[in-house]
Parts: C-alpha cells; structure tokens; sequence
C-alpha cells in the first residue's frame, strides 16, 4: 500500500512537470503570509493526523517563491516541522514545490508536493489574496524509511504584496 501510494505521487508529479511552457505569475511579488490547515495519512503509523501551517513567502521571480514554513502538528501523526519551501508555478492552474527542514534535534524532514490557486484576486497590481490547495508528501526523517512519510492535503489563504 504504501509503495503503491508513493508510486502514484510521484507518477502525477511527473505528468504535470512535462507541460512546463505555460508558466503562471506567482502570488507573491515581494512578501506573503500564508495560513492554513493540513490533514495527513502517515504511512509509517497508518494514521490519519491534522496540523497548522504558517508560511512567510517571498518573490523570487515571475514563477518562482521561496518560504519559510511552519508546520504545527502536535508530535502526533504530524510532527512539528521547520521547513524551507521553493515553488515554481508551472500552469495556469498548478505548481510544484520542494522542501526541506527540521522536525526536531537531529531529524532532516523534507517533501515535494503540487500546489493549485483556483482563487485569487488582484487589488490594483499590489495587494493578491488567495486561496490555495495542494498535495503533498512530507518525510520528517529522512534518516529513516523514506516510505514513512506523511501524504498531506492543505488548504491555505494567502495575502501578499
């Protein structure tokens, strides 16, 4: 099962990078804030768990953001993880995002994920908000099976400049 899960993501992750000649602007220019949710299956203990993420994001380029994010998970099925997230808009309506971080003394987490903002609004070419979705696959050990980790869906709303 759970190969067959990791399989799958990284299938999809694969058949939206090909398309990459039709790049989206980013939402953020300069900086953003970004709260949100996230519910995760994690595959080592075969339980669902739900956490807060807290992102602070910067613009990079036309497609490109950088962020600092903050997942607040409880140590339970989401550990709590520090993490550093580049994304890259890839279509209108979809993105990729890779990160890397810590979950504790010692533990190196990363993930790889696809984003989606189906609904943005523009004020006069300055202030952007936004609700946003994605799919992600976090690892919060990388020493460890990377197997184990934690299929996570987020809802996120963003203001930036």
């Amino acid at each position: 099962m759970k190969k067959t899960i990791t399989t799958i993501l990284v299938v999809a992750l694969l058949l939206l990078a090909a398309p990459a000649l039709f790049a989206q602007e980013a939402v953020t220019d300069i900086f953003g804030i970004e709260i949100g949710t996230v519910m995760g299956y994690n595959l080592g203990t075969e339980n669902i768990g739900a956490a807060q993420s807290m992102a602070i994001s910067f613009g990079l380029g036309e497609q490109f953001e950088a962020a600092m994010v903050f997942i607040s998970g409880g140590g339970g099925n989401i550990p709590n993880m520090s993490l550093v997230r580049l994304s890259y808009y890839l279509l209108d309506e979809v993105g990729l995002r890779v990160s890397t971080g810590g979950s504790g003394p010692g533990a190196t987490a990363a993930g790889f994920g696809v984003f989606s903002y189906p609904i943005r609004r523009d004020f006069n070419d300055t202030l952007t908000t936004a609700l946003g979705l994605g799919v992600d696959y976090y690892v919060p050990n990388i020493n460890n099976n990377l197997e184990d980790g934690i299929v996570a869906i987020g809802l996120n709303a963003t203001v930036a400049f």
